[in-house]
């Protein structure tokens, strides 16, 4: 025996078609609380259908809770901007790294930042100088280097499509050549599996939907030129991940 125990305050405990009375009677006897659908993995809800809004409120509220502890303490324009750089646009990035964002939330968070970066005293005071486009731009082009939310999350999720393609050691891209692109190629597989169903909403057909909007390139050798192509123009050539 390894001598390990589970930790109660860690632990919950799910019920599926039980009677009340046996669910009461097993809460009874087991120092556990019960927990609710769905469940979260580092915070971020895990779920088969794509996000909606009410799945990443808790975003939302977390960055709104952060900007509510430092609007009253008197920052400096350099001071909340360089709290936008290093604290708010860090929030995100695990949960673009997984789904894509739904619309309304990146426009809800990057309200939030904007309204921080240009208020005075409260959120809701002050008005913006500059739009957010051109405060979005890189410093070297005139503007303040904040990165845009949904630029971020087409670059994060882009990066799954990489990993399909260059077969890396992993047990998703594992299941993904084992199960969706067992008979077909990752360029073909849009076509095959048809647009994102009710029931066939997740990240593998999110990265596919995004191609289109994603300017991916690929390296013919390691260390070469780099060449950006379309997707259509790239031949994967199995065993060395390269196009």
């Amino acid at each position: 025996m390894s001598g390990l125990v589970p930790s109660t305050p860690k632990s919950t405990i799910f019920f599926c078609n039980v009677p009340d009375h046996v669910r009461l009677d097993i809460l009874n006897i087991m120092p556990i609380v019960e927990g609710s659908l769905p469940v979260k993995y580092l915070g971020v809800p895990l779920i088969a259908s794509r996000f909606i809004f009410k799945d990443c409120k808790v975003l939302v509220e977390k960055m709104e809770g952060r900007i509510t502890n430092w609007k009253n303490k008197m920052l400096s324009f350099v001071g909340r901007l360089q709290l936008i750089g290093s604290v708010l646009s860090v929030l995100y990035i695990y949960w673009a790294s997984v789904f894509i964002l739904p619309k309304r939330v990146i426009a809800d968070l990057e309200a939030k930042m904007r309204g921080f970066l240009w208020s005075q005293g409260a959120v809701s005071q002050g008005k913006a100088k500059v739009s957010w486009k051109s405060v979005c731009l890189p410093k070297h082009e005139g503007g303040l280097g904040i990165r845009r939310i949904g630029d971020m999350n087409t670059a994060l999720m882009s990066h799954h499509i990489w990993s399909i393609l260059s077969k890396r050691k992993s047990l998703w891209v594992d299941w993904i050549y084992s199960y969706k692109l067992s008979n077909c190629h990752f360029w073909e597989s849009d076509a095959a599996l048809g647009p994102p169903s009710r029931h066939n909403k997740w990240v593998f057909l999110d990265s596919l939907h995004m191609v289109s909007r994603a300017q991916i390139g690929f390296w013919t050798v390691p260390g070469t030129e780099y060449k950006p192509q379309r997707p259509n123009q790239v031949q994967f050539h199995p065993g060395t991940g390269y196009g």
